[in-house]
């Protein structure tokens, strides 16, 4: 594989994770890229030197671990749930009635909300001892 070879196959990756607005290593500085990219600097996208494993491991070395965090606490609906809690318990993330949803019992917001004193375990015995939610 050369450098251009890489490069390409690797900004498909980079312009994903820029979607989630990730920021973290091998970037710098706040560039997209690890590597010169932008106007002036396309010279080096189509280079033909070989890559060694270093380069190669380097350019795949960023975490998502942070962007799986961010994505489990976002609440897409609005609905005061995050689309975590609500995709692990059945509900629709882009449904902001899930929330209301009484399902013959406490609402799934406040089944959200009495979790947090449970860990975030819907189906643990909260500090009351009640247990919240068994699917």
């Amino acid at each position: 594989m050369n450098q251009g070879q890489l490069k390409y196959v690797a900004k498909l990756f980079y312009d994903r994770l820029a979607d989630f607005d990730y920021s973290g290593a091998p970037l710098a500085g706040g560039a997209r890229y690890p590597w010169t990219h932008g106007p002036g600097q396309e010279s080096d996208d189509d280079n033909h030197a070989a890559v060694n494993l270093g380069q190669l491991k380097y350019v795949f070395s960023f975490s998502i671990a942070s962007i799986i965090s961010d994505a489990y606490n976002i609440d897409t609906d609005g609905d005061g749930i995050p689309n975590g809690w609500e995709i692990e318990n059945g509900l629709d993330p882009l449904d902001p009635a899930d929330a209301a949803n009484t399902n013959g019992g406490p609402t799934y917001l406040e089944l959200y909300q009495q979790s947090l004193g449970a860990g975030g375990d819907p189906t643990v015995a909260n500090t009351a001892g009640l247990i919240l939610y068994t699917p």
